[in-house]
């Protein structure tokens, strides 16, 4: 598994640049992505989109088996080690430390480092303005730094590979349109 999306990479997604009515291809690619172990999510996060009651939540709906759970031993020991760095650590208080522990963010990294994965955020891709931005990423700065997970803004990966699939995609349609009349104007050639 190379990224762990959050539900606003998907949400973003949905909203801005990807509109699944618009760029159906782009949800696609991710089904496939997951497929061949590049892109994937965690249980909580499924939680949140399918309460949306929108299109992304009926699309998440179905992907239930693309949302990883988190009760295996090696990503509860890095939850409680990040839990235990942010209930200690005098940077982060009351109630933003509750309602971050209870949130998808840690979980996240701990899965991510528990599988040897990158965390990509869609909040990322927006200025740090209010408080409860930087309460929810403020923690993540400090998380990630020592434990080895590399946090990214989602929509950069999403994306960059997204439209290197789609390029590859139509080198390889205009390959074998161009090699197919060439093949059968030689073969009558021949005769």
């Amino acid at each position: 598994m190379t990224y762990l999306l959050d539900a606003n990479t998907y949400i973003q997604a949905k909203s801005l640049h990807y509109r699944m009515h618009i760029v159906p291809g782009f949800w696609e690619w991710l089904d496939l992505q997951f497929g061949v172990g590049q892109v994937g999510s965690i249980r909580s996060v499924y939680d949140e989109l399918a309460a949306g009651g929108d299109e992304l939540s009926e699309w998440v709906r179905l992907r239930r088996h693309q949302f990883f759970a988190v009760d295996e031993e090696a990503t509860q020991a890095v939850f409680a080690d990040i839990a235990d760095h942010v209930a200690t650590h005098s940077s982060y208080q009351e109630p933003h430390v509750s309602s971050f522990l209870a949130g998808a963010d840690p979980w996240l990294v701990a899965k991510a480092k528990a599988i040897g994965a990158k965390v990509g955020f869609g909040g990322g891709v927006r200025p740090l303005s209010s408080l409860r931005q930087r309460a929810r990423l403020s923690p993540l700065k400090g998380l990630t730094r020592g434990r080895g997970v590399v946090v990214i803004c989602a929509a950069v990966p999403c994306s960059s590979l997204f439209a290197r699939t789609l390029h590859e995609s139509a080198r390889d349609r205009q390959r074998r349109l161009y090699r197919f009349p060439h093949r059968q104007a030689s073969a009558g050639a021949g005769r």
